[in-house]
């Protein structure tokens, strides 16, 4: 669910993170990773092993300079099997070596442990000096000491999403990358507990939610992006713009997402052409008293997540954090985006 600028509480700066890391991975897929041929999941599993092999922060290298699979998934937020799997691939890509640790156990978390290869290196050298520049980008405006507030901010709610594991980083940012890089971590790890709590018992999935939030905060809070008209409808493609959590950019999948809600009673679409088989950006979408009903138990369930995450900030660190992720945000959208 995201959040926006007319809503200054906790839940604001959760969501003003979730916006960021949506546009980071959209420079990120057309800056970054343009000439090094990785896709985006690929990417942040090489990430981590070049990081730890870097010796900057969690997943750790052991003795030998292996992380193991465990220590990846809980980086990356994701099961052992889907990490296995994509390790065996960039194996035999030959850009990562894999060793066994405990023989007969090969699919077991905690039995691999892997580590790039040199060609692994090769390869990821460039992409980490590209973040670089793109970190020193974003955050060209912000001072040290905002930027400061804000990585510490973002590594406050980490603990509390991961109290039980040791986070990456050092306790100072030297870099912008450090920002980004905690902005995507956080992201990451807050999926889990949306889900665990805030959807736990909903007939909504992520991405249903994330919808029909931007939908209710268009018109009952007057929110500002996506922004409603009078009679409570969003644009598509502003509201396609304005998600965080549906994964798919695509305005046809999005289009098919909708219609289905449409059948369920959730949203109601305007169309300015009846005959036409995917909504455009001259068509709208609003929230029905039905999907009112189930969102807004959601949201506030939301909020008080918020809360807890961000309980002992200060509320000066908190406009501060809100504040430079507004202004990255404005360095990363794209200049057409203003256009629709």
């Amino acid at each position: 669910m995201d959040t926006k600028k007319l809503v200054r509480g906790p839940e604001s700066n959760l969501g003003s993170a979730l916006r960021v890391r949506r546009d980071l991975a959209q420079a990120i897929r057309n800056v970054v990773l343009t000439n090094a041929a990785l896709a985006p999941d690929k990417f942040e599993l090489l990430l981590d092993l070049f990081r730890a092999d870097r010796h900057l922060g969690f997943p750790f290298v052991d003795d030998e300079g292996f992380v193991t699979l465990r220590a990846l998934g809980l980086s990356l937020g994701r099961s052992q099997s889907h990490i296995s799997r994509q390790v065996q691939d960039l194996k035999l890509k030959g850009w990562v070596e894999v060793d066994e640790v405990k023989k007969g156990e090969a699919h077991h978390g905690n039995s691999l442990r892997a580590h790039l290869s040199n060609e692994g290196k090769r390869i990821m050298e460039p992409v980490w000096a590209q973040l670089q520049v793109l970190g020193s980008m974003a955050f060209d405006q912000t001072s040290s000491s905002d930027r400061q507030t804000h990585f510490e901010v973002n590594q406050s709610i980490r603990q509390k999403l991961r109290s039980i594991y040791r986070i990456d980083g050092n306790e100072k940012s030297t870099h912008p990358l450090d920002n980004i890089l905690s902005i995507n971590k956080l992201c990451n790890e807050i999926m889990p507990a949306m889900r665990r709590f805030v959807l736990a018992g909903k007939p909504l999935g992520l991405e249903e939610a994330d919808i029909l939030v931007d939908l209710y905060g268009a018109w009952r809070l007057h929110w500002p992006d996506p922004r409603a008209d009078r009679e409570g409808f969003v644009g598509f493609d502003g509201l396609l713009l304005s998600l965080v959590h549906t994964q798919t950019a695509s305005r046809v999948l999005l289009s098919r997402r909708i219609r289905e809600m449409e059948e369920q009673g959730r949203v109601s679409i305007r169309k300015s052409k009846e005959d036409q088989k995917y909504l455009g950006r001259n068509d709208g979408v609003r929230i029905t008293a039905q999907g009112e009903t189930e969102i807004i138990p959601i949201w506030e369930k939301y909020k008080a997540l918020a809360s807890k995450l961000l309980e002992g900030v200060s509320s000066v660190d908190r406009e501060i954090h809100l504040s430079v992720n507004e202004a990255v945000l404005q360095r990363l959208r794209p200049a057409w985006t203003s256009l629709i």
